[in-house]
């Protein structure tokens, strides 16, 4: 496990994770400037979000809905910060997706930090935990008319 201390670092950690097929992504807010984050990512992406929040841009997760091998879901009260590539490695901190939470000055952010996690068994551990919450019925896929 690696210590981030600062939003650059915790940007660099998610961008090595998407050199996978598949990212992971549980986080309560959603920023406008997601694809800024995510850029050059090609994988499929599924991402949780606390869509009724009024920390989400909605329209940020309308734009991300568009995204080619995208799944949204929200959950109410989502508030973790988990970025899972499966079998590869995670972050788990306290940054949202956005540019403020995932600054890459230094001096731009939010005080934030996380953990890079690349051990298999906690892995795992995070996997099952994203899967079950994936699934369950309080998390529902995004509409329109969620948008609106």
């Amino acid at each position: 496990m690696i210590f981030l201390k600062e939003p650059a670092e915790i940007r660099k950690a998610v961008h090595s994770l998407q050199c996978g097929k598949h990212l992971d992504i549980a986080v309560a807010f959603v920023g406008a400037d997601w694809e800024d984050i995510l850029s050059g990512y090609e994988g499929k992406l599924r991402v949780i979000c606390w869509l009724s929040s009024t920390n989400t841009n909605p329209y940020a997760v309308a734009a991300l809905r568009k995204r080619p091998l995208t799944e949204v879901k929200q959950r109410h009260m989502m508030h973790c910060k988990v970025y899972l590539a499966p079998n590869t490695g995670a972050v788990v901190g306290s940054a949202n997706l956005s540019k403020a939470a995932l600054a890459e000055d230094d001096n731009a952010g939010q005080d934030e930090a996380a953990i890079r996690i690349s051990e298999p068994s906690i892995l795992a551990v995070i996997e099952t935990w994203f899967e079950a919450m994936w699934n369950e019925a309080s998390t529902k896929a995004v509409k329109d008319s969620d948008i609106d």
